[in-house]
């Protein structure tokens, strides 16, 4: 399945078309994480905790539902087209939800955010699947890294301004809430910046696959997940992949709780927690970028997973502390789980872009968006459980034995995938000195 297509040769071109992808991509990241966590803040604050697991499901949903679909439009239209008309879909969504936040309805609100989990779902596949159409394999790492800051940047963005916009007061005339009311305005202008900028974006003409249109659904993810899994390097990287994303949906949920019950921090104080982690995964992507061997790629995922475990495991001593201290330490620690996050996803990304076809490559990475909401939709599920029976400090530590469960895990696969080429490799030197003599 490897990718013979070759990118965009204007440097110029390039990276024009690169920044209004970026600035497509941070602007909808932007949206998504602001507004998910005003209405999560929001839940925990009112004693609704478990709207959060709900909120995860309905975001994951569409991702199962709808990857396959998703993933043959990207290789049968233009990329740009669908870019497009995904943001269109998240103006519409932000709209929605606007509404649900001035007035209180819950019902608009999680319908906003199942909308942006549909227009993420069609969205992702078109605009990752553009960058290597626009720059060589060895430059898709480095694009992948500067894409994966800036959009991790907005995340922080988007968690710090959710909380700053809720603890303002200011009068407005009127009985409504003035940070939830700054909160919707931001949400729809961000929204409409999106579509603009959603113009200029790249990709080369269609593909044109010739795959059928997977009617199916799920389970046509299903079936594609399985193919693709023949591919042993991109089977460890969608593995690596859907683990990580597990474990930073259960560390985003579980720090909320953690923060604003457990440890009695304020919101902006909570949604801090949860830029401290955004931060250590934008330094470790942005390292990770300019110093990576693909060759070796898979070598970085056993080392960062054991390092998530750690960081998280010592983040479960935050409640032996002084309160002073508190909010320090599991920043720190946070941080330094995503740091060593940030040297997972950047390899994987880059494999998952580079390595198929591009007639394949929408398929590919949206059947990898589909196992990594898999395991987000369980995220959702686990924590409305364990929100129930555990403390958010433990939590925390059940989410540090999973990180070293990973790790082994991802130690086992890789060493039956080099044995096997091991064996490959002696085996064909065999043969040749058979035939030579």
């Amino acid at each position: 399945m490897k990718s013979t297509q070759s990118p965009d040769s204007n440097t110029g071109i390039a990276r024009s078309k690169f920044s209004y992808m970026t600035a497509t991509y941070c602007l909808g990241v932007f949206n998504d994480n602001f507004f998910k966590q005003v209405a999560m803040l929001l839940a925990v604050t009112l004693g609704l905790s478990q709207l959060q697991g709900y909120a995860t499901l309905l975001f994951a949903l569409p991702f199962i539902l709808f990857s396959s679909i998703a993933g043959w439009v990207a290789d049968r239209f233009s990329k740009k087209r669908v870019v497009i008309v995904s943001k269109g879909v998240e103006l519409c969504a932000m709209l929605v939800g606007a509404v649900g936040l001035i007035y209180g309805y819950w019902p608009c609100i999680l319908a906003m955010v199942f909308l942006m989990g549909l227009q993420s779902t069609f969205f992702s596949p078109a605009l990752n699947g553009s960058i290597p159409e626009l720059y060589s394999e060895y430059q898709v790492p480095r694009a992948n890294g500067i894409l994966k800051l800036l959009t991790t940047l907005s995340v922080l963005a988007g968690v710090a301004c959710a909380g700053i916009s809720l603890d303002l007061n200011f009068q407005i005339g009127s009985s409504l809430i003035p940070g939830v009311v700054l909160a919707a305005g931001v949400a729809v202008i961000i929204g409409l910046g999106g579509v603009l900028t959603s113009f200029g974006t790249y990709s080369k003409p269609a593909a044109g696959t010739t795959v059928p249109f997977p009617k199916l659904g799920p389970i046509s993810s299903i079936k594609d997940t399985i193919e693709i899994s023949r591919d042993r390097q991109l089977l460890l990287a969608i593995m690596a992949d859907g683990c990580f994303y597990f474990m930073a949906s259960m560390i985003v949920l579980v720090v909320n709780v953690l923060g604003i019950q457990e440890l009695g921090m304020s919101e902006m104080a909570t949604s801090m927690l949860s830029v401290s982690l955004m931060i250590g995964i934008s330094v470790g992507s942005l390292i990770v970028s300019r110093r990576i061997n693909m060759k070796k790629w898979s070598r970085y995922l056993v080392h960062s997973s054991w390092a998530i475990a750690l960081s998280l495991f010592l983040g479960t001593f935050v409640t032996l502390l002084t309160p002073a201290t508190q909010f320090y330490w599991l920043s720190v620690c946070l941080a330094a789980a995503g740091l060593a996050g940030g040297f997972l996803i950047i390899p994987v990304a880059s494999v998952l872009q580079t390595r198929p076809s591009r007639s394949d490559k929408g398929k590919v990475l949206a059947t990898s968006n589909f196992c990594v909401f898999c395991a987000i939709l369980l995220s959702g599920i686990i924590f409305s459980v364990l929100d129930s029976v555990l403390l958010p400090s433990q939590m925390l530590g059940c989410i540090a034995v999973f990180a070293g469960v990973t790790a082994l895990i991802l130690l086992i696969i890789r060493s039956l995938i080099e044995k096997s080429f091991a064996t490959s490799a002696a085996g064909l030197l065999r043969g040749c000195l058979l035939y030579t003599s």
